[in-house]
């Protein structure tokens, strides 16, 4: 990118569809598929969710950049693309040693060269020519005549991307100008050999490049996306179901789950038109509850099953924020059995650090296993056991130099204990985490902390703040879809005053 950096009229053109540097989708996926292999209804709806998806990992991660795919080592794609790689430099090679050298393969090189170089700059610009040195014509010119100097063409590149480079790559463009004098210095085979390397360290450094270039797009285009960014995922997947109509099957299953799960007690009653008797209503429950009830259920999502299609973009945060949701309950079940009786309940009154110290035990040794429940067992009696130490420890330290052992038997098995099914306390507070959950999902305001959870509370209400802003965004974005498949779930067209069947 300049060093005076540019606008973002690299990222989203004129019709408001976002572009990646070079003019196609900011997506970084694969280019398409030969004609006749698919078809283009398919390849629509499959722009228009990548589209949709880059849209949304932009606008709700800060953090969110495009990097480089960098095949795994030892692996057998790393190995062909290295293959194929120093199969394609090793020909432009033997064609440059050629008498006289045979210049097809390098003018195709320039002629990428020449494109990545003029994609990198911003759209205002892009009509001022690139240096004399690497225009098209000029280039083919000379390789006809067998007078083109592929190391001075190099370095012209070179010093123009050192004029566009961000100051980041500062350090990778000095090394290809050092580069590019070696190759200017040496004479015979290993001019071109230094000639090839310098080309494809070019090649590397413009890789670079176009990811700055990329990733800058994206931060110039964030704000835009997070003011608007469920108008526009909004467009990007009606378009998609225009062309796959039968595409939220799995959103349907999941939200007939909540409707099953959803307590009678959240009905509202609702005028029913198809009543023989006037102003007769109905009972039916509030779509809105449903909806809250089924984001709940995705924080206990059983692993390995697939997400409904308008989360499947987030299963990464869906599967964070469980995992924080479980450790949390976890945390406070196990200080909920230490401080609650026992031998261990008068040795810890007004023991704040001892608390805040078992409640960091808790969390080192159950980190990754709260799920499934033989991990989470196995965790349990490590902190079990490390408590039982600790709590001897402070007993010694406030001078009781003997402890009940069936005491503190009993405690480590109430602890281990809290990964049984029906546990009394695991299950009382799972019950109350829920509950709280579920108030800020539904916006609720001033929801207490609920009683034996104040331990986790900064970190509970952490979690629900940003499970609540991932829910009211998705809704935002499906609220339409949601609401057409609920009416089919439990009311009637009529009684929602739509005017078709979901």
């Amino acid at each position: 990118m300049l060093r005076d950096e540019p606008g973002d009229s690299a990222a989203v053109s004129e019709d408001g569809e976002m572009e990646s540097p070079s003019g196609g989708s900011g997506s970084g996926s694969p280019p398409e598929s030969p004609p006749g292999l698919v078809s283009p209804d398919v390849h629509t709806a499959t722009r228009s969710l990548e589209k949709m998806i880059l849209a949304h990992e932009i606008a709700l991660d800060p953090d969110f950049s495009l990097q480089r795919h960098a095949p795994a080592d030892g692996s057998l794609e790393k190995a062909v693309t290295e293959a194929m790689h120093k199969a394609f430099w090793d020909i432009l090679e033997t064609e440059l040693s050629r008498d006289p050298p045979e210049f097809s393969g390098a003018l195709r090189l320039m002629g990428e060269i020449q494109e990545t170089l003029l994609s990198l700059l911003p759209s205002p610009t892009r009509r001022s020519p690139l240096p004399e040195s690497l225009d098209a014509g000029l280039l083919t010119q000379q390789a006809k005549a067998g007078t083109l100097d592929v190391v001075e063409v190099g370095d012209s590149v070179v010093r123009t991307m050192a004029r566009l480079c961000a100051p980041v790559r500062d350090a990778d463009v000095r090394a290809l100008a050092r580069l590019a004098e070696d190759a200017a210095g040496d004479k015979g085979r290993k001019d071109v050999k230094t000639a090839v390397s310098l080309y494809r360290e070019i090649f590397r450094v413009l890789d670079l490049m176009k990811q700055d270039y990329a990733n800058f797009s994206i931060r110039c285009v964030r704000p835009w996306l997070q003011a608007d960014a469920g108008r526009y995922e909004q467009s990007q997947f009606d378009r998609f179901l225009r062309d796959e109509p039968n595409a939220l099957e799995l959103t349907r299953r999941w939200l007939a789950a909540a409707v099953s799960h959803t307590p009678s007690r959240a009905s509202v009653f609702t005028p029913d038109a198809t009543a023989r008797t006037p102003g007769v209503v109905t009972p039916v429950l509030d779509p809105s509850v449903v909806l809250s009830q089924a984001f709940l259920d995705l924080l206990a999502w059983e692993p390995g099953e697939p997400y409904p299609e308008t989360v499947a973009a987030d299963r990464g945060r869906l599967e964070e924020a469980a995992g924080h949701v479980r450790r949390l309950r976890v945390q406070a079940s196990v200080l909920l059995v230490v401080r609650g009786g026992g031998w261990a309940r008068e040795l810890l009154r007004g023991q704040h650090a001892f608390l805040a110290h078992a409640k960091h035990v808790v969390d080192a040794l159950t980190q990754g296993a709260c799920h499934p429940p033989a991990m989470l067992a196995e965790a349990l009696g490590a902190v079990s056991e490390q408590l039982d130490v600790d709590l001897c420890r402070l007993a010694e330290q406030r001078g009781l130099h003997e402890t009940p052992a069936a005491a503190r038997a009993a405690l480590c098995g109430q602890i281990r204990d809290l990964c049984k099914p029906g546990n009394p306390v695991a299950s009382l507070v799972a019950s109350r985490v829920n509950d709280y959950l579920k108030g800020v999902v539904e916006g609720r305001s001033s929801i207490p902390m609920p009683g034996g959870l104040a331990p986790v509370g900064p970190e509970l209400e952490n979690v629900a703040m940003k499970y609540a802003r991932l829910v009211m965004h998705n809704r935002n974005v499906f609220g339409t879809h949601y609401l057409r498949i609920l009416c089919g779930l439990i009311v009637s067209p009529a009684q929602a005053g739509l005017p078709g069947k979901a």
